[in-house]
């Protein structure tokens, strides 16, 4: 989101928390890297966690992970294919009451 990992987000505690990264123009996203927030206030692994890719006209579902490990990077592609266009990258939970992430990387695939 800003870089570096050692910088978080957390969401206000809320019903199925969400965050949306738009990354401008139309990019051919190879790679999407999350980085999990460490333990705090014995909140620990995200559960019920989606990460979705928008293309403008429809969300491309990358991943629906059981929960999210705190503190590492998790890596999801969102194609068979070599990459899929898109402007934004979405997360979201339903079964946690905060969202939590240090960091949200969309990696870019050479033209």
């Amino acid at each position: 989101m800003d870089g570096d990992p050692r910088t978080c987000f957390m969401s206000h505690a809320e019903k199925n928390p969400w965050l949306i990264v738009f990354i401008g123009d139309f990019q051919r996203a190879s790679l999407i890297r999350i980085h999990s927030a460490e333990s705090k206030d014995n909140i620990t692994n995200l559960k019920g966690v989606g990460v979705s890719a928008d293309n403008r006209s429809q969300y491309v579902k990358c991943a629906l992970e059981k929960f999210l490990i705190d503190d590492r990077e998790t890596s999801y592609r969102c194609s068979s294919q070599l990459y899929v266009f898109v402007s934004s990258v979405i997360i979201t939970t339903t079964e946690a009451p905060m969202l939590r992430l240090c960091e949200v990387e969309v990696y870019v695939y050479p033209h």
